[in-house]
């Protein structure tokens, strides 16, 4: 963690005794340092109302702000494919040949360059991290953030850890249209979808086959019953400074 004390990566011992109902300690420093004063303004947080908490940390600093950092390490969002609605054709070479589209161009609506990105790269601590924007018919926005350890291109999603999804994902958990993270899909037509080699084609990335009046397959419900069909979606992945790494 970094806190107002140091602006680099450090660790705190904090409590979290079973028989002390005050437990768990949050702070910024060890529990209980040499400088008693000092340790006491340090405090975050404590159970029970603890006074040394609601007298001293908040009042000391007139408040807190606790951040926490969707990305491990210091990077840039490296965009990696993006598709509109009706552009089909473009991505058949994609999909058939591992060809890129515009892969020069990534302000065009119809782009990856996915093909031939070495993994390594977009990899912080074992894992990758992703940001997916979904486009629907209606004009509302679908965001996806997330991490899994296995690769965009594996066909088996593995280490996936949701971050940010629409609520109706936790609806259709039971559902092939359940988003899981991306991977290689088994569909002949997608080139991505949202559970990989295990069927169905939902959340897709890549798609050369139209489907419900040249749209592509979304995700989860739009709340009538119907499927979400997407009109533009944008993948990004989280590329960290190697420096960092």
């Amino acid at each position: 963690m970094a806190s107002s004390l140091f602006d680099h990566g450090y660790r705190a011992q904090w409590y979290r005794r079973q028989t002390n109902k005050e437990d768990p300690w949050i702070s910024i420093e060890n529990h209980h340092k040499e400088d008693n004063q000092r340790y006491r303004t340090s405090y975050l947080y404590a159970e029970a109302a603890n006074t040394h908490v609601s007298a001293n940390a908040a009042s000391a600093f007139g408040g807190l702000d606790v951040y926490i950092r969707n990305t491990p390490h210091a990077g840039t969002w490296f965009k990696v494919a993006s598709q509109t609605y009706k552009d089909w054709h473009l991505w058949h070479g994609v999909i058939e040949s591992g060809q890129n589209v515009n892969e020069d161009e990534p302000g065009q609506l119809s782009f990856c360059n996915l093909m031939g990105l070495n993994s390594g790269d977009f990899l912080a601590d074992g894992t990758h991290y992703f940001h997916m924007i979904q486009e629907l018919e209606d004009g509302r926005k679908h965001e996806f953030r997330w991490s899994q350890t296995s690769w965009l291109l594996d066909s088996k999603i593995q280490g996936y850890i949701e971050q940010e999804a629409p609520k109706c994902n936790s609806e259709v958990e039971k559902s092939c249209r359940m988003f899981k993270g991306l991977g290689r899909s088994s569909d002949k037509g997608v080139l991505l979808d949202g559970n990989g080699g295990d069927g169905c084609w939902y959340n897709s990335v890549g798609t050369m086959t139209p489907w419900h009046d040249d749209y592509f397959p979304g995700s989860c419900s739009t709340g009538n019953g119907d499927d979400a069909r997407a009109k533009f979606v944008e993948l990004y992945a989280w590329r960290p400074n190697k420096e960092m790494v």
